[in-house]
């Protein structure tokens, strides 16, 4: 950015915010226009709505119920995978005790609201049997579209509640950059704004922790049961899952 155009650092051409092309370094400028799409900022993010026919958003990625959570700890990889098969792994939380050694207990069962899915789950070690019921948490989980998750963690034993964000783009066919990114508020304010927050070392631990699906070449567990009941869905093994172009946002960290 230079002062309010947007100027391409290969061939330094500088485009006004109407997409307009108005300099070159040693011509008069082209008739050249860059296409527009709508941004928003949600809880430090910058999402860009891509629509084919540049049609207006017709949703948006909703805040969280504390206003000026920003991430304080954030990691990205890139996997192979189409990004709905990412939600679908989640909405699977029925593989966690079997891969993940995660009890599951479903507080409340998903429910659709146009394009946002929210649900609740208690999750907790499932071994050793003594930590089972000792150490478990509420999980509020938001789905919005096929890019967005939010999981909010309340932890009134440290006046903390804690949220993480993943976020997946389309990078080409069957990629996908995954951004993870971790926040954390004082449970008793509703406005984070301008609050001290905790150290950032737990919350970059925290994000690193999220990395915790099998290494290649670690044997996985399958869950007991005779034939075809041993046959789990590698979350690894992508299935054939149509790749399609689908309309929605795409998420930025803000700078």
């Amino acid at each position: 950015m230079v002062g309010r155009t947007l100027v391409c650092p290969f061939h330094c051409f500088a485009f006004a915010p109407d997409g307009t092309c108005v300099g070159t370094p040693d011509r008069p400028p082209p008739r050249a226009r860059l296409q527009q799409h709508t941004i928003s900022e949600r809880n430090g993010f910058v999402f860009v709505w891509y629509e084919p026919d540049g049609a207006a958003p017709s949703w948006e990625v909703p805040d969280t119920a504390q206003a000026g959570v920003v991430p304080t700890a954030a990691w990205s990889t890139e996997v192979h995978a189409y990004a709905q098969e990412i939600i679908e792994n989640t909405l699977d939380y029925r593989h966690l005790p079997v891969l993940h050694n995660v009890a599951v207990e479903e507080l409340a069962a998903p429910v659709a609201e146009g394009p946002l899915l929210r649900l609740r789950l208690r999750l907790g070690p499932d071994r050793p049997p003594a930590l089972k019921q000792k150490i478990q948490a509420d999980h509020a989980f938001l789905i919005a579209g096929l890019g967005y998750l939010r999981v909010e963690l309340p932890l009134p034993s440290l006046g903390l509640v804690s949220y993480l964000c993943a976020m997946h783009t389309p990078t080409g066919p069957r990629r996908t950059r995954m951004l993870v990114a971790t926040a954390c508020a004082d449970i008793r304010k509703q406005d984070a704004t301008g609050a001290s927050l905790p150290r950032r070392g737990p919350h970059r631990a925290f994000a690193r922790a999220m990395r915790h699906h099998p290494r290649p070449g670690q044997r996985r567990r399958l869950s007991p049961g005779p034939g075809d009941q041993r046959r789990h869905r590698d979350p690894d093994r992508r299935h054939g899952t149509r790749h399609c172009r689908h309309r929605g946002c795409l998420a930025f960290p803000q700078p």
